[in-house]
């Protein structure tokens, strides 16, 4: 089973991402917002997929996630 992480701002959007891939058998292991500190968060839970509200991405959260692209194991 695939260990998921949602990044959103929108806790009712994130709510129905979460129930739609626990639906489908995924482990949705943490929801984080961008004001949290992304890249311990990560280190903490470890998911195996990182999804992240296209709709308004801000710049620290996309620096985050090329910074774990080059860092963090890939499953």
């Amino acid at each position: 089973m695939l260990r998921v992480m949602i990044v959103d701002e929108k806790p009712g959007r994130a709510a129905l991402l979460r129930d739609a891939l626990q639906s489908t058998g995924y482990e949705v292991i943490a929801r984080v917002t961008v004001n949290e500190d992304l890249q311990a968060r990560i280190a903490e839970s470890q998911p195996d997929v990182i999804v992240i509200d296209v709709d308004s991405p801000d710049r620290d959260t996309l620096e985050h996630m090329c910074c774990v692209g080059h860092t963090a194991q890939r499953p």
